[in-house]
């Protein structure tokens, strides 16, 4: 059904007129569409027939939350979300994983068809252990000078020395690259960093890569989850505190559940960062002189 105040209304040359279209999508399946038509009549003027397309959603969650830290302690809040199924709605968030930062740098690669050709060519890894139950793995190139570099990670599952499977990549134009695997499997996980194209002929390229592994566990004191209202209208409330460095670069995930067993579990990553000061403290005022 679909309703549109105002349902009557005058225009006289130059005026315009706001209608809010609203659907009740009750019995519509989640992800499924729904279809009608707003038609506007006249006795003045030809009919008009505008249709409306409506997609059932269960919940409005983002696929994931940021927090742009401007300052070691601080609080924020968001508001109107909604997940209807989980009746009986309960949310946690993990401790707070900072990121490891690995620094070298990088000649342009002589084969950019292959990472692993020559891993002394242009290339340059490291690795992570992930252990059970670990909720998230993100790893994230923060700076360079190269206009292309490119990112892989690959598994060890047996810890053998011998890489199983590529379970990620990150390989757009430009070296604004991301890889982040949710639930990862157990095993060693390698990052491979390829200069696709360096800065200039024969340049050797800096970068900064950092990693953070989710690990299973409850939050800490300097990193916490606080939600209000039920799961047809509720909040989360991030809270922090802590000595943080400029620029860190953190991961946690929020799970939330249900008390009905047969709704699944949900986990939305949260980025974090710390940033700039938002506010600056006045520098002090200095006098000088002579004693006479």
């Amino acid at each position: 059904k679909i309703t549109v105040p105002p349902e009557n209304f005058t225009l006289t040359k130059g005026q315009s007129q706001v209608v809010t279209v609203t659907a009740d999508i009750t019995g519509v399946s989640s992800s499924d569409w729904a279809f009608g038509n707003l038609l506007l009549t006249s006795s003045n003027h030809p009919d008009a027939a505008m249709p409306v397309a409506v997609k059932a959603a269960r919940d409005n969650l983002p696929d994931s939350f940021t927090i742009r830290a401007g300052r070691d302690a601080d609080e924020l809040t968001f508001n109107e979300l909604k997940s209807l199924d989980m009746t009986g709605l309960d949310a946690e968030v993990s401790a707070l994983a900072l990121a490891d930062s690995f620094e070298a740098v990088l000649k342009q690669d002589s084969n950019v068809g292959s990472f692993l050709d020559d891993i002394t060519d242009g290339v340059a890894f490291v690795a992570y252990r992930v252990e059970e139950g670990a909720k998230l793995f993100n790893t994230t190139i923060t700076a360079t000078n190269s206009p292309d570099l490119d990112l892989y990670v690959a598994i060890d599952r047996d810890s053998d020395g011998s890489l199983d499977a590529l379970v990620g990549q990150s390989a757009r134009a430009g070296s604004d690259e991301s890889v982040s695997i949710s639930n990862p499997e157990v095993g060693d996980y390698y990052i491979f960093v390829q200069n696709y194209e360096a800065s200039a002929a024969n340049a050797e390229d800096p970068f900064t890569l950092k990693t953070s592994v989710v690990e299973a566990g409850p939050a800490q004191d300097n990193f916490t989850l606080t939600k209000t209202g039920d799961n047809e209208d509720f909040s989360l409330k991030f809270a922090w505190k802590d000595n943080f460095d400029a620029s860190d670069l953190g991961y946690a995930v929020v799970t939330l559940t249900s008390s009905d067993t047969n709704v699944a579990a949900k986990n939305l990553p949260v980025a974090f960062s710390r940033v700039v000061d938002d506010v600056q403290m006045p520098a002090a005022s200095v006098l000088s002189g002579e004693m006479t």
